[in-house]
């Protein structure tokens, strides 16, 4: 078995949103019922957001931020309704409520 470990992937978030820049890469976020989230995308745009966490984890970047009327909007299908915020514990910026 061959998994991906964080520090494996050297890009950073910008050179990720970069590659996959005209990949096509399209999620899809909603919610369900039950206050599931569910992400929805063909493997190339799950690959993205692998990728796009992946390089979060070995950058500095407080946290992430896309959603579908901001930043990262081009990755997001027409249809979805929220973003996502990606942030790591504990805190790296030293924020105590976090």
């Amino acid at each position: 078995m061959k998994l991906v470990r964080a520090r494996e992937v050297t890009a950073s978030t910008n050179e990720v949103v970069d590659h996959f820049a005209d990949s096509g890469a399209e999620l899809k976020v909603s919610l369900l019922e039950d206050s599931e989230v569910l992400i929805e995308g063909d493997a190339n745009s799950l690959e993205f957001l692998a990728n796009y966490i992946l390089a979060y984890i070995n950058g500095d970047e407080h946290g992430l931020n896309i959603n579908p009327s901001g930043a990262g909007s081009l990755f997001f299908r027409s249809g979805s309704t929220h973003g996502l915020y990606i942030h790591i514990l504990p805190c790296r910026h030293g924020h105590p409520d976090e």
